[in-house]
């Protein structure tokens, strides 16, 4: 036995070797099975292309833009929209908060607003804002926006009415 442990824990622990081993294998059949199953539905004209590619498509062109520089390019674009849309959201929330920790009567009129707001899912806004906006820089950061804004408000807000005046 290993380590001086009784015959028992080492069966005890072999088992669970199996069983972790038995899940990540699981897991890892279900994920083949789901892109092999999504690559023959495109091969077979069963998905439209033009909605969903084919695995072996994305990762060709995946592989083609890595290669040339360009996915590196769009990367930096989307992160500096994104973090533009963060800062925004951050900045604009805080002056939101300010303004309501200034005016009880605000915080109480804009209350119900803010937490339906904040319990709708934002990322069910993202198609609209592309509808909206086109697929550009300005759906990015207005979505971004749109997720970090009420939060920081309902945050920063928490905190401003939490904090002793002394």
């Amino acid at each position: 036995m290993p380590d001086g442990i009784s015959a028992q824990r080492a069966r005890y622990l072999a088992g669970r070797r199996r069983a972790r081993l038995a899940v990540h294998g699981l897991r890892a059949l279900l994920l083949l099975s789901f892109f092999a199953g999504w690559e023959l539905a495109a091969r077979a004209g069963v998905i439209d292309p033009f909605i969903f590619s084919s695995p072996s498509r994305v990762m060709r062109t995946l592989m083609t833009m890595g290669v040339s520089g360009e996915l590196t390019v769009h990367l930096l674009a989307s992160l500096a929209e994104t973090a533009a849309g963060f800062l925004l959201g951050t900045a604009l929330g805080t002056l939101i908060a300010v303004m309501l920790w200034w005016s009880p009567f605000l915080a109480r009129v804009l209350d119900p607003v803010l937490v339906v707001l904040n319990a709708l899912p934002k990322t069910a806004l993202g198609p609209i804002f592309i509808v909206w906006m086109g697929a550009g820089p300005g759906a990015i950061i207005t979505m971004t926006l749109a997720i970090s804004l009420i939060v920081t408000i309902l945050d920063m807000h928490g905190g401003f009415t939490a904090t002793d005046p002394e």
